[in-house]
């Protein structure tokens, strides 16, 4: 596929029944991009329109030759994150993924989130991605944990919003994350 094809290019919109899920982390992980999720998965409704920001903090070592040519790069660290702002702050799944199960009590009605120093369970996360040319892309990460919550605003005209950083840590094989693309085949009637 070398070349210029612009219907290879795209942008990734949140497929309609919802982009971001998360489980327990004994369940067990999607290895394509359709397969319907299992029950488990929940979901984390609206996200805001920033979106979802896959990234890499690559930290290396150069060794410079005398004379100053680069001789050597070697990779120290590598840490992958993923960053969206959740906006759903009334519901109570949401708040259980972001302070985790033991720290968020009651019902969908009414409920009590615990703020401590407690952290968050390792889950399965997946976010759903509709891009262009009638293809889907499904993101997993096999361990994630919320590592990072930006400040909460209250204020006139804003919406309430939870900005989220997500590591992810190696699974088994090593991988961080897993992407898989795929085309849609819609069915004829």
């Amino acid at each position: 596929m070398a070349g210029n094809d612009t219907t290879l290019a795209s942008v990734g919109k949140p497929v309609a029944a919802g982009a971001l899920y998360y489980a327990p982390i004994e369940t067990t992980v999607p290895v394509d991009a359709t397969t319907a999720l299992p029950e488990t998965f929940i979901k984390l409704g609206y996200c805001s329109d920033d979106g979802l920001e896959s990234g890499f903090d690559d930290e290396k070592t150069e060794i410079n030759a005398w004379g100053g040519d680069l001789v050597i790069s070697v990779r120290k660290s590598r840490k992958e994150t993923q960053k969206f702002t959740l906006l759903q702050t009334l519901d109570i799944d949401v708040q259980k993924f972001l302070m985790g199960d033991a720290n968020v009590t009651g019902t969908a009605d009414a409920f009590a989130v615990k703020h401590n120093n407690i952290d968050n369970p390792r889950v399965v996360w997946v976010a759903e991605i509709a891009m262009t040319g009638g293809r889907v892309r499904r993101i997993v990460v096999g361990q994630g944990q919320v590592s990072e919550l930006e400040s909460v605003k209250y204020s006139d005209g804003d919406a309430v919003g939870h900005g989220v950083t997500l590591a992810c840590f190696p699974d088994s094989d090593g991988n961080t994350a897993v992407e898989y693309t795929a085309k849609i085949v819609v069915p004829t009637p």
